[in-house]
């Protein structure tokens, strides 16, 4: 369940599906950030939904 609010934070490997998927979806991107863990590369998105319907 997502607030009217709320935002979305996934971590990941890849974030193009991502991407693709949330745009489907009516999401748009809030912020991008990239982190390491180790030699690892992590993709941190956050998404805010755009018609600020409640999800369930």
């Amino acid at each position: 369940m997502l607030k009217k609010n709320g935002t979305l934070t996934i971590c990941t490997l890849k974030n193009q599906l991502i991407k693709t998927i949330a745009e489907k979806k009516d999401f748009e991107m809030k912020e991008e950030q990239i982190i390491y863990s180790g030699k690892q590369k992590y993709y941190v998105n956050v998404f805010k939904k755009l018609n600020n319907k409640q999800i369930d």
